[in-house]
């Protein structure tokens, strides 16, 4: 078994207008002012209210719990539903603007190509630095460089 419901004679997959219904469940049902972090928040959420249609009170935390692993969480419950909701509602506002196809990227920084193009060496010269550590250190050697040489990072990086 594949560990989904799928097999349950009611089971509905998930659709789009069913997870904007979630989520607009969601938010009606947070307490007004609450700014509490989200995590008390979800655990405080009165999930029955939020349950709809042929998804148990259980599914909907559930599913909320899939979608909420996607996102940032640093804020309250109410922030980050207001997020989904316009994650799903606008596909292209919000955080996700940045994966429009259309949208130009911007160019690596120089900083960071001279650390993609330095790693391996840094890491046969210092074996028992973490990855963390190397990247500080390589960060360090890159300040160092005279701006002559930063330019030049930045002009090999888009040849």
């Amino acid at each position: 078994s594949s560990g989904r419901l799928d097999c349950e004679p009611n089971y509905n997959p998930w659709g789009r207008e069913d997870l904007i219904t979630l989520l607009h469940g969601i938010k009606e049902n947070i307490p007004k002012g609450d700014m509490s972090i989200y995590t008390k928040g979800e655990r405080t959420l009165e999930w029955d209210k939020v349950a709809f249609g042929p998804y148990s009170p259980q599914m909907c935390h559930q599913k909320w719990k899939e979608l909420s692993k996607k996102m940032r969480k640093v804020r309250s419950l109410a922030e980050l539903v207001t997020e989904a909701e316009v994650a799903f509602e606008n596909p292209f506002q919000g955080q996700n603007w940045k994966i429009h196809p259309d949208f130009p990227r911007r160019p690596t920084p120089s900083n960071s190509i001279f650390s993609k193009e330095n790693f391996k060496k840094f890491k046969k010269q210092q074996p028992e630095m973490t990855p963390p550590e190397l990247f500080k250190l390589m960060n360090e050697k890159y300040n160092e460089l005279p701006e002559h040489k930063k330019v030049c990072q930045c002009v090999n990086g888009f040849l």
